[in-house]
């Protein structure tokens, strides 16, 4: 187990959406052993959420999601550490849900809209606090904890990484004048 400098314990985990897998690292006290656990997190730490639409080179693709930043520290929304992921949206399967909790509709050129607006960079404390809830239980299916993986990872990287030797005075001005 990863342990922070405040003492917290750095989680990895895999978040399992309807229409996608987002990957994000926080700092906890404990892990997150269920899914209510897992919601209750994510509205605890919520910071801002978007919501966009990413149009493909070609006619006619788009993927539309909302974006949504999260406090990596435990009780730190105004943190500087933030975490960011996308929760992918698909009118076809969604339609109901997106129509029940706002004014979502499709456009005549494929993209869904909010309030008639295909992106909005930052959606008001009020969407955040009653409809994003309702969000994160409607497409979060599951998560998977992968703490022990990226512990091996960086343990991995620490072991691999080079070795410097000092065998003499130059070496040791070098390195106290080198900036890393």
């Amino acid at each position: 187990m990863l342990i922070a400098e405040n003492g917290n314990r750095i989680l990895d985990l895999e978040l399992i959406f309807k229409h996608n897998k987002a990957r994000i690292k926080l700092e906890r006290s404990r892990p997150i052993t269920a899914k209510e656990e897992m919601l209750r997190v994510l509205k605890e730490r919520r910071r801002s959420v978007a919501f966009v639409n990413f149009s493909g080179k070609e006619k006619n693709i788009n993927r539309t999601a909302f974006f949504v930043d999260l406090s990596v520290l435990e009780g730190d929304i105004d943190s500087r550490w933030g975490i960011g992921f996308h929760i992918f949206v698909n009118w076809q399967t969604d339609q109901e849900f997106l129509s029940k909790i706002g004014n979502f509709s499709l456009a005549k050129n494929g993209k869904i809209t909010l309030d008639s607006k295909a992106n909005i960079d930052c959606l008001d404390s009020a969407f955040m606090v009653n409809k994003l809830p309702l969000i994160f239980t409607y497409y979060l299916e599951g998560f998977t904890d992968r703490s022990k993986e990226y512990e091996a990872e960086v343990i991995r990287r620490e072991q691999n990484k080079p070795k410097i030797i000092l065998d003499g005075d130059d070496d040791k001005e070098y390195l106290e004048n080198t900036i890393y």
